[in-house]
């Protein structure tokens, strides 16, 4: 599998863990993942994921706690919002190209972590 199809979820909207680690995926759109309210678990690792792009909703994944993006080809996260995942808990993004410097990457999860607090 190289992409998801944005109505890939609609009928799954009780779904609270999705596994689509090990695939070839190369772009992932956020927005693919709107309907999945509950959503506690998405692992998205060893991919061959290069660009995320963002969504447009104020906040979409309402449920997240953990997001694992690791062992992919990402060269920044911009495409992620923290807005858009409340409670979002853990991100893994190990084994990426990052083109951005490391200091940024860690003042970006100090961001995640401070909305959790407010």
């Amino acid at each position: 599998m190289t992409s998801l199809d944005a109505t890939l979820f609609r009928s799954l909207k009780n779904l609270t863990e999705l596994n689509l680690a090990f695939n070839c995926l190369n772009e992932i759109q956020m927005s693919t993942f709107v309907c999945l309210k509950k959503l506690r678990l998405l692992l998205l690792n060893r991919n061959s994921i290069k660009r995320i792009v963002k969504s447009n909703q104020d906040t979409y994944m309402n449920s997240l706690e953990t997001f694992d993006l690791s062992n992919n080809q990402l060269n920044d996260l911009s495409g992620l919002l923290a807005s858009q995942m409340p409670k979002l808990l853990f991100i893994f993004v190990k084994n990426n190209p990052f083109c951005l410097n490391r200091q940024l990457l860690i003042q970006n999860m100090i961001n995640i972590n401070r909305q959790k607090l407010n």
